[in-house]
C-alpha cells in the first residue's frame, strides 16, 4: 500500500483484511474509496457496492441498513451469480428480518463458495436466522458447521450471542 496507495486490488484486499480483523468502520473507508472511482474493470462499481452492504450489516443502525438494502439489490442485478453476492444479500435480509426470503439465497451461497472462510460465513448467518425463528436445534447445528469450517470465523460470537438469548431469553 506504501508503493501502490491507488492500486485498486491492494486496496480491495485491504478491505477484506480490515473485514477480518472485524475493524468494520476502516474496511468500510476502503469499499467507499473504491465504489467512487471511475475504474476501468466493470464489476467494481457492483462488487464495491456488495462489500459496503455487507459491512454495513455488520456495523449496525438503521441509516446504514437502508443503504445495504439499496446495494445490495444492486449487486444483485448486475453480479446474482456469484456466491458471496447471494450471501450478502441474504444477510442483508436476514438484519431486515425477512428470513424467509434470505434462507433460500444463504443456503445457495453455503453451498457453491470456494473458501470454507465463506463458507463458515454463510453458515454463522443461516444459524442466527434460525434462532430468530426458533429453530434453536438447526441454529446450533449450524453453528457447529461453522466452527468446524472456520475456527475463527469473525461472525462465530455474533451466531453464539443470537443463539444463547434465543435460547435464554431476558424478559
Amino acid at each position: 500500500m506504501a508503493l501502490y496507495p491507488d492500486n485498486e486490488t491492494l486496496l480491495s484486499l485491504d478491505g477484506m483484511i480490515e473485514l477480518e480483523l472485524m475493524e468494520y468502520e476502516k474496511a468500510r473507508e476502503c469499499f467507499i474509496k473504491l465504489l467512487h472511482r471511475d475504474s476501468k474493470e466493470p464489476l467494481m462499481r457492483p462488487l464495491m457496492q456488495n462489500n459496503i452492504a455487507y459491512t454495513n450489516v455488520l456495523l449496525g443502525g438503521d441509516e446504514l441498513l437502508k443503504e445495504a438494502d439499496e446495494f445490495s439489490q444492486a449487486a444483485m442485478t448486475a453480479m446474482s451469480w456469484m456466491p458471496a453476492v447471494r450471501g450478502t444479500r441474504g444477510t442483508v435480509l436476514v438484519a431486515m428480518g425477512r428470513i424467509e426470503e434470505a434462507l433460500p439465497m444463504l443456503h445457495d451461497a453455503m453451498m457453491k463458495a470456494v473458501s470454507p472462510s465463506h463458507k463458515a460465513s454463510n453458515a454463522c448467518i443461516i444459524s442466527i436466522a434460525e434462532a430468530r425463528r426458533g429453530n434453536l436445534e438447526l441454529a446450533r447445528n449450524y453453528l457447529e458447521e461453522a466452527r468446524k469450517l472456520q475456527p475463527k470465523c469473525s461472525l462465530l460470537s455474533r451466531a453464539e450471542t443470537v443463539l444463547r438469548e434465543a435460547t435464554f431469553p431476558t424478559t
